[in-house]
């Protein structure tokens, strides 16, 4: 699984055709507002076995740790640049943590059914 994997533009598209395994691309934030080098839509589509999903309401840094109290202000007044502390609003970081994890179970729970299936003794 890959979460706003950066920096997605990077990777030469056509190589990544020859993997076979079960991939759940996650990007955070709405199509069209995703930074470039984070943007995986394109990869997604090379990938045979690829699945792709977006966050709407979620920012690149939502994927990091939640915020201490008045960290915004603190990154305000250093003049950081980053909104680190932001998300894309409507939910709090904690709810999209766990609909990552959700997603990521599922993920995972999908891979290793699909690796039994195929597994002979």
């Amino acid at each position: 699984m890959a979460i706003d994997p950066a920096p997605s533009d990077v990777f030469d598209v056509k190589s990544l055709a020859s993997i076979r395994i079960p991939v759940d691309i996650v990007n955070l934030g709405r199509p069209g507002k995703i930074p470039a080098t984070a943007d995986a839509s394109e990869i997604a589509k090379a990938i045979s076995k690829a699945s792709y999903a977006t966050i709407e309401d979620a920012s690149h840094y939502s994927m990091f740790g939640e915020c201490k109290p008045r960290a915004s202000e603190i990154i305000a007044s250093e003049q950081i640049g980053d909104p680190v502390c932001d998300d894309g609003g409507g939910r709090s970081r904690g709810a999209i943590h766990a609909q990552l994890i959700e997603m990521a179970t599922a993920a995972f729970n999908r891979a290793l059914k699909a690796g039994r299936k195929g597994y002979q003794q």
